[in-house]
C-alpha cells in the first residue's frame, strides 16, 4: 500500500519549494538557494512519479468502468488494451 498521506505531503511540500526559489530575494543567500534546489530537484522526481501513478490510477478505473457498464463490443476491446 502506497503512503498517501506522504506523498501528498511531499506533493504540497514541493508547490512550496516552487514558490520559494522563484524568489528574487532568495538569491542573494547562494548557499539557502543551493539547499532548497537540491530538495526541489528531489521533490521533483518523487512528485512526477505519484502524478504518473494517479493518471495510470485513473484509466484503470475507466477502463474497468467501461468494461462494467459498457455493451459495445469494440470498445470493451480498447478497454481491455488498456
Amino acid at each position: 500500500m502506497l503512503p498517501i498521506d506522504k506523498l501528498q505531503a511531499l506533493t504540497q511540500e514541493h508547490k512550496d519549494l516552487q514558490e520559494q526559489v522563484s524568489d528574487t530575494a532568495l538569491m542573494s543567500d547562494a548557499r539557502k538557494y543551493r539547499e532548497l534546489m537540491r530538495r526541489y530537484k528531489e521533490l521533483t522526481t518523487i512528485t512526477d512519479c505519484w502524478q504518473r501513478y494517479q493518471n495510470i490510477e485513473r484509466e484503470l478505473a475507466e477502463a474497468k468502468h467501461l468494461l462494467d457498464t459498457e455493451s459495445d463490443h469494440d470498445l470493451m476491446q480498447m478497454a481491455k488494451k488498456r
